[in-house]
């Protein structure tokens, strides 16, 4: 059974990969034009899990093909996120999938406005030649 996507998980999906600059966070490959199906918001822990679902912590920008092997081998995943989040941040983020959070629809309108201004502010970066990863800071 898929978990069904909403419009807070569309917008944490575009400023992740825009975070990233679009560009592959395993393999490096790029994608300039900030489109498509072949870049993905990848996710560590579960989406199941809303105390993680939307923490910038357990997502990553990867191409389709990174993906696919990372989903496929979870110690390359551990690997990788090992590698992005350093053991002190990935030991807190596993500690975090324990919460037990239910958010209610007030808290993801205010979420949905927390990344949207992420997002736009990180779009505005870009348009003045920033290029690289930039940061992007949980809602709570």
């Amino acid at each position: 059974m898929s978990i069904k996507r909403d419009s807070l998980d569309g917008l944490f999906s575009d400023a992740v990969r825009e975070a990233a600059d679009w560009t592959c966070q395993r393999c490096g490959r790029q994608f300039p034009d900030r489109k498509g199906k072949d870049v993905h918001c990848s996710h560590f822990i579960s989406r199941k899990f809303s105390s993680t679902r939307w923490h910038p912590d357990n997502a990553v920008c990867l191409c389709a093909t990174c993906h696919a092997l990372v989903t496929d081998d979870p110690y390359e995943h551990a690997e990788l996120m090992l590698k992005v989040l350093g053991p002190v941040r990935l030991g807190w983020l596993k500690e975090r999938k324990q919460r037990i959070v239910r958010y209610r629809a007030d808290d993801k309108k205010a979420m949905r406005a927390h990344f949207r201004m992420q997002l736009e502010d990180m779009q505005d970066a870009r348009e003045a030649g920033i290029t690289g990863p930039l940061e992007l800071t949980a809602y709570d």
